[in-house]
């Protein structure tokens, strides 16, 4: 709980939910999912650590990468992957999503992404398939309310993904990865944001 607390502290975790709360949500997301065994996973714009480092912990065999653009996320992170004794499973990886998910070490080599309070939906797609080979999983927690239009089947088909199912209690929706994305995808941060594909 400390990790979080001090998350929270560092405005990595917003301060209208409990550090509590968050890490009892992730964990529930965890027993929900079931453990993937050696997976390989990826937290998609991490911040601090929610869910990524909760499913590491419920996870033993998994390995991790945590991306972020952010210092102090680095910062955090490696700090909690030090306390929570996994370093020889977990590495932290510092810039943009969009960037990371076209190094040949990264693209296409993830089982399992996760992403909370990541950006809008459309970003979170089009940051996140590129480091999803086919047949892998995007599982996204979202807000309470959260609406199944956030998902639209086509424009997520133009990135090789479709919804694979949605849970209410914990919240998240869980994206496959059912075929290549278009070359194209994902773009620069810059265009995402100017042009989003929904």
């Amino acid at each position: 709980m400390e990790i979080f607390e001090r998350a929270q502290h560092q405005g990595l975790i917003g301060r209208a939910t409990s550090a509590e709360r968050e890490w009892r949500h992730a964990a529930e997301v965890a027993r929900e999912l079931g453990d993937p065994g050696e997976s390989r996973c990826l937290d998609l714009g991490t911040g601090g650590g929610l869910p990524g480092l909760v499913l590491a912990s419920c996870w033993p065999a998994t390995t991790w990468v945590f991306v972020d653009r952010r210092r102090r996320s680095e910062t955090l992170v490696a700090w909690a992957i030090e306390q929570l004794g996994i370093g020889e499973r977990a590495t932290f990886r510092l810039g943009e999503a969009a960037s990371l998910a076209r190094e040949p070490a990264l693209a296409g080599s993830f089982g399992l992404v996760v992403a909370r309070a990541f950006g809008p939906p459309a970003v979170t797609v089009e940051c996140a398939t590129g480091f999803l080979g086919v047949g892998s999983r995007l599982v996204v927690t979202e807000p309470a309310g959260g609406d199944p239009a956030r998902w639209p089947a086509k424009p997520l088909g133009r990135l090789g993904l479709a919804v694979g199912r949605t849970a209410t209690a914990p919240r998240f929706v869980q994206i496959v990865k059912v075929a290549p994305q278009e070359a194209r995808f994902p773009r620069r941060t810059a265009a995402m944001q100017r042009e989003p594909l929904y």
